[in-house]
């Protein structure tokens, strides 16, 4: 099969480049975080991102929600820092509690009082979703 040349984004697709070789140092750097003891496990992470350069902060920055999901952490703290070589990386634990829903590690476990024992997003979800037919009837 030829491709559609229409469908093609190619900043689309450098961006992609740009943030799974991020990935790549991440998860690097997580290894190493486990063979000291400070994490178990990746969603048990936090990242700590120092960049040094406007523009790569920027293309960060931007992207920031989506960062934890993108490196399979739990969260991602973002700084500019000009003493940082391009980025500099450092993984500790993560603050918070483990959602038993997500698996991540948040800070709002417990904020909805219709669902303490999950975090805000997950309280979100199971708010939203569908009602069985056994939840309507009287």
């Amino acid at each position: 099969p030829t491709p559609d040349a229409s469908l093609m984004d190619q900043k689309l697709a450098d961006d992609w480049k740009i943030l799974l070789s991020l990935r790549e140092l991440v998860l690097a750097e997580i290894e190493k975080a486990r063979a000291a003891g400070r994490i178990k496990a990746p969603r048990e992470a936090r990242a700590f991102l120092r960049i040094h350069g406007d523009e790569l902060e920027a293309f960060y920055q931007g992207r920031e929600t989506q960062l934890p999901v993108i490196l399979g952490v739990s969260q991602v703290d973002l700084s500019q820092e000009a003493s940082a070589n391009g980025i500099d990386i450092d993984i500790q634990k993560s603050a918070g509690e483990k959602c038993p829903r997500c698996w991540i590690y948040k800070t709002d476990i417990g904020t909805d009082k219709a669902w303490p024992e999950v975090c805000g997003r997950c309280a979100v979800a199971l708010e939203e979703r569908p009602k069985t037919m056994t939840e309507v009837q009287p």
